[in-house]
C-alpha cells in the first residue's frame, strides 16, 4: 500500500472512531445520604448497567462534599440543570441518587430516589423504591428497577424516535410487552434495544429485535404473511362448511330444499285426484295420502335445515303417490 493511501486509511479510520465515541453520551450519577458503602456500590452498579444498554457511559466521580450539596439544593429549583456548578453541567447526563433510611415503622425501610437530568431538559425526571433494609437482595431487584428511570428520561427528551409500519397496516403493536396502538405508529422512545411484536388477524405474528440509535428517526417495517397461505384465500373470509358447498345451505335451490317441495306438489297432485274420485273408495284414500305427503313436505321445507339432507322414497299405491321422509 503506498504511504499516501495508508495515511488516507487512517484519517478515515480515526474519523470513524471519534464519531462513533460523540455519539455515545456521557454523564455522571451521585449517591448522597446514610446509605453504606456496599449500598452505594450496588446503586452505582445498576445505573452503569442500564446506561450500558443504552449506549450511555455514566461514571461515578470523586467529588467535593459542598458541591455534592449544592447539586441536591437545585433539585428544589424550577430549572435545575442551570442551577448546578458548570463542573457538572459539562456532562450531557446527571444522575442524582438519595438514599435515606425510615426507622419510624415497623420494619427498618430505605427509600431510593433518583433524579435524572439531561442536558437541554430544564425539568427532572425522578421516582423512588423502598426496601426492607436488612433484605439486601430486594434493595437490588429495586434498585435495578429504579434504574430504568433513565429510559423514561431519554424518551422524553423526543430525540429519539421509532417509526413501526407494516403491510397490511392496522396491525397491534406491542413494545417491550406494551400495547400502544396500531400501525402506522410513531412514537419517541429512548436508545438501546427494544422487542417490537406485530399481530393482525388471519396473518402470522412477528417478533423482532431492533435497536433504536439515539437521536435518530429508527423505522422498522413489517410484512405480514397470511395465516394460511396454502388455501390460496382470502384469510379474512370464512372458509366454507365441511363438505363443500355454499356457506347458506339451500340458497341456491340445492337438494336439501328441492325434494320437500316435490312432496308438496305430489301432495297437491294426490289431493286433488282425491277430491275428483271421492265418491269411490280410491278417492278417499288418495285424499288422506295426498294431505300427508304434502303436510310431512311443507314440514321439511319450512323447518330449519340441519346437518343432513332429508331422503323421499316415494310408495305407490291406489292411484296416489305417497312419500316417506326420514333424516338421519
Amino acid at each position: 500500500m503506498r504511504p499516501v493511501n495508508l495515511i488516507v486509511a487512517l484519517i478515515v479510520a480515526l474519523h470513524l472512531v471519534s464519531s462513533e465515541s460523540s455519539a455515545h453520551a456521557d454523564g455522571i450519577i451521585l449517591v448522597t445520604g446514610t446509605a453504606s458503602q456496599h449500598q452505594r456500590e450496588i446503586v452505582v452498579d445498576a445505573f452503569e448497567t442500564t446506561a450500558k444498554s443504552m449506549r450511555w457511559k455514566l461514571s461515578a466521580p470523586s467529588l467535593a462534599r459542598e458541591l455534592i450539596d449544592a447539586s441536591v439544593k437545585c433539585l428544589g429549583n424550577s430549572a435545575p440543570w442551570t442551577c448546578v456548578a458548570p463542573e457538572i453541567r459539562a456532562n450531557e447526563q446527571i444522575v442524582i441518587v438519595q438514599l435515606e433510611s425510615e426507622r419510624g415503622a415497623s420494619t427498618p425501610t430505605t427509600v431510593a430516589t433518583a433524579h435524572v437530568l439531561i442536558t437541554g431538559i430544564q425539568g427532572d425526571v425522578s421516582a423512588s423504591r423502598y426496601s426492607e433494609t436488612s433484605n439486601e437482595e430486594a434493595f437490588k431487584r429495586n434498585t435495578a428497577d429504579l434504574s430504568k428511570v433513565l429510559q423514561d428520561a431519554a424518551e422524553r427528551t423526543g430525540r429519539t424516535k421509532l417509526v413501526i409500519r407494516s403491510k397490511p397496516d392496522k396491525a397491534w403493536v406491542t413494545l417491550d410487552g406494551r400495547n400502544i396502538g396500531a400501525t402506522e405508529r410513531t412514537l419517541a422512545t429512548y436508545p438501546g434495544p427494544h422487542t417490537i411484536s406485530i399481530r393482525r388477524i388471519g396473518y402470522k405474528a412477528i417478533t423482532r429485535d431492533v435497536v433504536a440509535t439515539e437521536g435518530k428517526v429508527n423505522t422498522e417495517e413489517f410484512e405480514l404473511e397470511p395465516d394460511n397461505p396454502a388455501n390460496g384465500s382470502d384469510p379474512r373470509k370464512p372458509l366454507p362448511p365441511p363438505g363443500g358447498g355454499t356457506s347458506n345451505p339451500g340458497a341456491d335451490g340445492g337438494t336439501s330444499r328441492r325434494i320437500p317441495k316435490v312432496a308438496v306438489g305430489d301432495g297437491a297432485a294426490a289431493i286433488a285426484a282425491g277430491v275428483f274420485w271421492l265418491v269411490s273408495r280410491y278417492g278417499y284414500i288418495s285424499l288422506t295420502a295426498g294431505l300427508a305427503t304434502a303436510g310431512v313436505g311443507l314440514y321439511f321445507w319450512l323447518r330449519p335445515e340441519a346437518v343432513s339432507t332429508p331422503t323421499v322414497t316415494p310408495l305407490r299405491g291406489g292411484g296416489a303417490s305417497a312419500g316417506w321422509l326420514w333424516r338421519f
